[in-house]
């Protein structure tokens, strides 16, 4: 009975959130979601979770199985039963570790500031919040805004480690990099007041320290031709925006999906910078490292079970311990 009950809630309600729509459009759009009911004990327990429940299945829009209806979910390749399992495994890390206070302020409200300051009249700060419209790029993201415009957005979610070859357990999974256009006018202004620096950096720089946190000694981050929104045309970007960017903060192939970063990320030494360039780098990850440390602090209160171990395999180094003070120089 609970199986029925499930499935004649779910299409009621997809059917009333696409009720705008023409009858054709409504019949398909059901018809593509309800191959969900196919895993029913995932979805009930997926939409049990308090933090679903409350801030996802009430609200108006049509995004309601947004880890079945759209053409990918996270990672191109996922078939519909790792769509579905990633989506509870993102869900239900975020409700049973975090606090009421932190599911309602990132799902329910405008996000959870993990680090800010005012520069020159202008505020610059980096939020937590969930994705909204582009969830099943990744459920929670990472936003950085000048003046409450948005600069960059790195999107994560917490999976299965031994879906991208990173051992077991769950590894936070990077899965979308996007920034704004390379003209915008606050993209100069950024680049004013932060020489030599990127948004996409002090984003990765907060997921660092929610990955920290929470007791990770890993990050996994996707690869450029499998981000969902990857076409060929675009692949130059896609590979600086990816790819190249996990490489030059030490991410090793984990196989098809994903790259691997050690944590805290690894950067070259400083003696091997130029002299004349040792300084602006002392700089920078300086920044970096107080980002880091902000969004520790910022975050820490609101974890209410913290991950000793969260992934193994064979590597030595996998659970080398990096105190979150100790980030100085990183």
């Amino acid at each position: 009975m609970k199986y029925f009950s499930f499935c004649q809630q779910l299409l009621e309600l997809l059917i009333h959130k696409n009720k705008t729509k023409s009858l054709l459009s409504r019949a398909l759009s059901c018809a593509i979601s309800a191959r969900g009911l196919a895993y029913p004990k995932e979805h009930i327990e997926l939409f049990s979770l308090p933090l679903v429940r409350r801030h996802i299945a009430i609200r108006g829009d049509e995004n309601l199985l947004f880890h079945v209806r759209h053409r990918h979910y996270l990672c191109m390749g996922f078939d519909l039963s790792t769509r579905i399992a990633s989506a509870l495994s993102h869900y239900r890390f975020e409700n049973h570790h975090h606090s009421e206070a932190y599911i309602d302020s990132v799902f329910g409200g405008d996000g959870i500031v993990l680090w800010s300051t005012m520069l020159h009249g202008n505020y610059y700060e980096i939020r937590l919040r969930e994705s909204k419209k582009n969830r099943h790029e990744g459920g929670t993201s990472i936003v950085m805004l000048v003046d409450g415009i948005c600069l960059n957005e790195i999107s994560y979610a917490w999976v299965n480690a031994s879906l991208i070859n990173a051992g077991t357990g769950v590894i936070p999974f990077i899965t979308r990099n996007q920034s704004i256009h390379y003209n915008a006018s606050e993209l100069h202004l950024f680049r004013s007041h932060f020489p030599q620096q990127s948004p996409h950096y002090f984003c990765l720089a907060a997921i660092q320290g929610i990955s920290i946190a929470h007791g990770f000694s890993k990050l996994a981050a996707i690869k450029y031709d499998h981000q969902i929104a990857y076409t060929l045309q675009y692949t130059n970007s896609f590979r600086n925006s990816y790819n190249d960017l996990w490489q030059s903060f030490g991410g090793q192939d984990a196989g098809n999906e994903a790259y691997l970063m050690n944590l805290p990320m690894t950067l070259p030494p400083l003696d091997q910078i130029p002299s004349k360039h040792r300084k602006r780098a002392t700089l920078r990850r300086n920044q970096w490292a107080t980002i880091t440390n902000s969004a520790v602090a910022s975050i820490s209160p609101h974890i209410v079970t913290k991950l000793s171990s969260p992934v193994s395999d064979n590597s030595p180094h996998l659970f080398s311990h990096h105190p979150p003070e100790l980030l100085q120089e990183w």
